[in-house]
């Protein structure tokens, strides 16, 4: 059974992203908030960041490091204490599948901010989860999407180029994975309308990235936000997720990613990003 979990219900993407931060928690009545974030996530961010509306009570927390299953507890833990209602993830891929995860398990609203374009974990409907070491676990898939998605471009252009160089690693393994299982499917008969869509996502995650990638790292090594470098932004976070979400168990976390799984028990692999392995 293919069940499509297609992505967030609200997503923003240009300079004055940031803004609209505030004007969605007044107009959904939250005055308690979780915000979740690393170190170098908020100290990126920070500038474009608006001032939190006074009446709004702010529970600031530093991020452990690592999606463990220890982290989300303590995170839902601080969720179900001070009888939070919003939980705002900031920072790359493992900050925001924990507040996904523990948005799920405590029945909250979640807002995604990515500062960084190196899988699609601000789009997609699941948490992969690791050991405290580092070792894969699991991923887990939940019923219900991101509330609001905000990209603010020159974050994302001001963070670290290795993160964005695996982000085009591990998105055009979204193409190469699903490929053969779309034409094993097709030769059974004609693809419904969600895993047409989600093999049409695929191909453009496939023509974006090797049609642009190379001028959009250049791009960013000289800090130009042009529109190749903004294209393969958007497909690494969003294109990449609308696949799997999608497609299901079709298109997700088949040969590449099972094969980075195992790899993340070897300590040679531990200092490899996601997308590097």
């Amino acid at each position: 059974m293919i069940i499509s979990r297609i992505g967030p219900q609200q997503y923003l993407s240009n300079l004055d992203a940031y803004d609209y931060l505030p004007k969605y928690i007044k107009n959904n009545d939250y005055t308690r908030v979780l915000f979740l974030h690393g170190v170098k996530s908020l100290n990126a961010a920070k500038p474009y960041l608006p001032a939190w509306d006074h009446e709004i009570t702010v529970y600031d927390i530093y991020f452990n490091g690592e999606c463990s299953p220890e982290e989300i507890a303590r995170i839902r833990g601080l969720v179900r204490d001070n009888d939070i209602q919003l939980i705002i993830g900031l920072g790359g891929g493992k900050v925001l599948d924990t507040a996904k995860s523990a948005a799920h398990y405590e029945h909250r609203p979640i807002v995604t901010i990515p500062t960084l374009a190196s899988n699609c974990a601000p789009w997609s409907c699941l948490s992969v989860r690791y050991k405290e070491n580092g070792e894969h676990i699991d991923h887990e898939v939940y019923d219900n999407a991101t509330n609001l998605l905000l990209i603010n471009p020159k974050v994302i252009l001001n963070s670290p180029i290795d993160y964005f160089v695996a982000g085009i690693g591990d998105t055009l393994a979204k193409f190469y994975e699903s490929e053969l299982i779309f034409k094993d499917l097709e030769e059974k008969g004609p693809l419904n309308v969600a895993l047409t869509i989600s093999k049409q996502m695929s191909e453009n995650c496939k023509d974006v990235l090797l049609k642009n990638s190379v001028a959009a790292v250049q791009d960013m090594k000289a800090g130009k936000l042009t529109d190749e470098w903004l294209s393969v932004v958007e497909t690494i976070i969003c294109t990449a997720g609308t696949v799997g979400g999608w497609g299901d168990e079709y298109s997700r976390s088949t040969g590449s990613h099972s094969v980075h799984d195992a790899l993340t028990t070897f300590d040679e692999t531990k200092p490899l990003l996601h997308g590097e392995r």
